[in-house]
């Protein structure tokens, strides 16, 4: 009798016969004895993946050390830059019941308090390193051709520039902060404040001018707005007495311009802006450039700039003696040009010490 079985023979039958069969016909199944015997699934040898699997997890390990650094890095506080500060506020009605039309903030180190914040900033170009950063400033409600004095929009500016410009540079991207867009940060600063300012009181009418020195690593900003005063002492040659390395040119809208002074917007494209002028510098060493200098609107009527950083430079790192010296000088000559009421002085020095 015929047997179909017997046609599909003993392979066909037993699926582990027939599995056992290709495993001696030469490796089909990918793990012949012509393959070597000792291949993985993709056909190359074991020794090769292993090796891949030993440089991946050196990789890995690597990755990991580095995300620690990384994490540990954080953790340690950046340094607030290397200087002496000082400010001094005088003059203004005896009675002492008036606010007073000029404020001045210094905040030594902008790291710890975006710390505190939980604000990060770039970690390349001018931040690299944890490049420490200091933010120096004066407004004055007296600085303003375009609004009427009066103590709000300086009390209000010296309150919150600090949240201002960390905010504005911690908006910025890596790669992103290079000294032009350091810059253009502090500019933006200006006018958040301006448009708070407005948009949160309405009824008030007055405006104040600005002095601001921002310290990023070695670089410099200083930004004026309004009759303010602010300036870097720069050294040509060792022995020379200090310059200023700038002095306002060109600056016209910047010297007509406040912050606040709800009245300036009401007057067309051609009113007096809120945009400040910025010059940013590299600094070179304390022998270069030795001290910045920020004055008020009545230092600037007395002194000009040349004038205010030599008289500085009378104190050589003694900053306290500097601006205490500079205010007594212009009160004196406001009351020989006939002042009936000192007028309210804030001067702030801030002198580059050796590394």
């Amino acid at each position: 009798a015929f047997d179909a079985r017997s046609t599909l023979g003993p392979d066909r039958r037993n699926p582990r016969r027939r599995a056992a069969a290709m495993s001696d016909d030469g490796g089909h199944s990918g793990f012949g004895q012509d393959r070597g015997g000792n291949d993985g699934m993709s056909g190359a040898p074991m020794w090769q993946i292993k090796k891949k699997m030993e440089d991946f997890e050196k990789q890995r390990q690597q990755l990991v050390e580095e995300l620690i650094r990384e994490k540990e890095f954080r953790k340690i506080p950046a340094e607030p830059p290397n200087v002496l500060v000082e400010a001094v506020a005088s003059g203004g009605p005896a009675d002492g019941k008036a606010k007073p039309l000029v404020k001045h903030v210094i905040v030594k180190d902008i790291n710890r308090v975006a710390q505190m914040k939980n604000i990060e900033f770039p970690t390349g170009d001018l931040f690299a390193n944890k490049a420490p950063i200091g933010l120096y400033a004066l407004f004055d409600g007296q600085a303003c051709a375009s609004a009427a004095p009066g103590p709000a929009a300086a009390e209000y500016c010296a309150r919150n520039l600090h949240t201002k410009v960390m905010d504005n540079l911690a908006m910025l991207k890596q790669g992103s902060g290079t000294e032009a867009y350091v810059k253009a940060a502090l500019i933006k600063s200006f006018h958040d404040l301006d448009a708070d300012f407005l948009a949160t009181t309405a009824d008030i009418q007055d405006g104040c001018g600005a002095a601001v020195a921002l310290v990023v690593g070695d670089h410099v900003f200083l930004a004026s707005l309004g009759r303010c005063i602010a300036t870097l002492a720069e050294v040509d040659s060792e022995g020379d007495r200090p310059r200023p390395a700038e002095v306002r040119a060109g600056g016209q809208a910047a010297a007509s311009g406040c912050l606040g002074g709800p009245a300036r917007k009401r007057g067309g494209p051609g009113a007096p802006g809120c945009t400040p002028e910025v010059v940013g510098t590299a600094l070179k060493g304390f022998a270069k450039h030795p001290f910045l200098m920020l004055g008020s609107s009545t230092v600037r009527t007395v002194l000009d700039p040349s004038e205010f950083v030599g008289m500085a430079a009378d104190f050589r790192m003694q900053p306290r003696f500097a601006v205490s010296e500079i205010s007594a000088r212009v009160l004196e000559e406001h009351a020989r040009r006939g002042a009936q009421v000192p007028p309210q002085i804030v001067v702030a020095q801030a002198c580059f010490l050796p590394p």
